[in-house]
């Protein structure tokens, strides 16, 4: 009984043809692979009011928005 390997030992050509088979199927199927570097997230939005009645902006500003923007690593954006 011979072997599975035989046929490609006794037929290179045949070899070769399989090879050059699964080389171009792989490479089409690589072109083809939905591959995200990114995926897509939601971001979270916190909002924070506060109220400081009698106030003017850069005292709300100084006392308030600034100490709490300070500790977040991340990019922040207020309105006075």
């Amino acid at each position: 009984m011979r072997k599975f390997t035989d046929i490609f030992v006794e037929r290179p050509v045949l070899a070769t043809v399989v090879s050059l088979t699964l080389l171009v199927l792989g490479l089409r199927s690589i072109g083809l692979l939905p591959v995200l570097q990114y995926p897509q997230t939601q971001n979270a939005v916190v909002t924070v009011t506060t109220t400081y009645f009698g106030a003017d902006p850069a005292l709300v500003a100084g006392f308030i928005t600034t100490p709490l923007e300070t500790p977040s690593p991340r990019r922040t954006a207020s309105t006075s």
